[in-house]
């Protein structure tokens, strides 16, 4: 298939890398990827500095200049004048603005990770986004949801929350995972002989995130210190947080490493983790829960979101009430350490769950199948 891409694939850094790995996936199959890159006009780029700038002084909330519906209508017509002679098969977006003025005579196929609704309601980083902003966002995700012919997404919460607030996408709607942002995945040979070798004498959790008051570090933190108070010794290593001091001697600050320039590095940093701890206050995904996966580690997490639903309790990880999370991963943790083998059994199974359903390989194979059935219906 000959496939349009809306987005900035390009940039590793865009969609934390999703659409670059959607992107490269597509293509690592033997598909043409076509990326159309959204044009913004100079006289545009001041309008919408200028908003933002009203919108922050006059004090009512911010605008979120993305869901400015001239934008989005430039962006298609911009989208649309690219298409031209191109004679591609779909257009695919991760964005779910990008593709709410499109007119096509092609499918459009969405695989976002979360709508706007359930954004605003469990990010509160967009809780002061003005009433303007909240408006424009729900009927540029309505309009987008309207265009689609077909929208994955990464997980049931995800799709169940988008389909309460747009009943119009029931029919449309697919669920696919995303598969992890790594360069390089460790082969499981490797993985394995890892697991047999952790000692667990030390117990090494990781906490790994930027947004480190959404991702619950404050959490992770005071579960180290309980384990290590009750006599459990442990050390939290902390990766994405750059240029801070921590009075804990269990605590090892890594800071933030790029992908791109520190691969190896980060690979070394998973291997010799023991468990993920992600109690995050907000969470459309988990893409970290993934990536750990790939290094045979189980995760902790809290039940928010999408998270629950990565380490389906028990069998890759294990996932607690926000509320309870330090006492409840403490006792979990705990009954590991009388029972290695339960978590030896947890690490491979969520080893051999990436090998088998995370990879972007194995997710970019289903949509491709989604996306021709599309097309055939679409032709119908």
């Amino acid at each position: 298939m000959r496939i349009g891409f809306i987005g900035y694939p390009s940039s590793r850094l865009s969609g934390s890398g999703t659409e670059f790995s959607i992107v490269e996936s597509f293509r690592a199959l033997g598909h043409e990827v076509v990326e159309l890159t959204p044009k913004r006009k100079f006289f545009t780029r001041v309008r919408l500095f200028l908003k933002r700038e009203f919108y922050d002084l006059w004090g009512r909330g911010s605008y979120w200049t993305s869901k400015d519906p001239g934008l989005l209508k430039e962006t298609a017509r911009s989208v649309e004048k690219q298409v031209v002679n191109l004679d591609l098969d779909c257009i695919v977006s991760y964005l779910i603005p990008y593709v709410a003025d499109l007119d096509l005579s092609i499918p459009v196929i969405l695989w976002p990770d979360i709508c706007f609704q359930s954004l605003s309601r469990t990010y509160s980083k967009y809780s002061n986004l003005s009433v303007a902003c909240r408006s424009d966002a729900i009927k540029a995700d309505q309009a987008a949801f309207e265009v689609a012919a077909k929208i994955i997404f990464p997980s049931s919460w995800a799709a169940s929350e988008a389909a309460q607030y747009h009943p119009v996408i029931k029919e449309k709607v697919e669920i696919v995972p995303y598969g992890p942002n790594l360069n390089r995945v460790p082969d499981a040979s490797s993985v394995f002989s890892r697991i047999e070798d952790r000692d667990l004498v030390t117990l090494n959790l990781l906490f790994v995130g930027v947004e480190v008051e959404r991702k619950g570090l404050d959490l992770a933190v005071e579960l180290a210190r309980k384990l290590n108070l009750s006599g459990i010794p442990c050390k939290l290593g902390i990766l994405g947080l750059d240029k801070h001091q921590f009075n804990d001697e269990f605590i090892v600050n890594y800071g933030f490493l790029n992908k791109q320039e520190h691969e190896a590095k980060i690979a070394e940093i998973y291997m010799n983790a023991d468990i993920l701890v992600m109690p995050s206050r907000a969470e459309a995904y988990g893409l970290v829960v993934d990536e750990a996966a790939a290094f045979g580690l189980p995760s902790i997490v809290s039940r928010v979101g999408g998270l629950a639903e990565r380490v389906v309790n028990g069998k890759f990880g294990w996932a607690f009430s926000l509320e309870t999370f330090v006492e409840d991963a403490f006792i979990c943790i705990k009954q590991l350490l009388l029972e290695p083998s339960v978590y030896r059994a947890a690490s491979r199974s969520a080893r051999e769950r990436f090998d088998n359903e995370m990879s972007w390989e194995t997710s970019a194979r289903k949509v491709l199948r989604l996306i021709e059935k599309t097309r055939a219906n679409w032709r119908d």
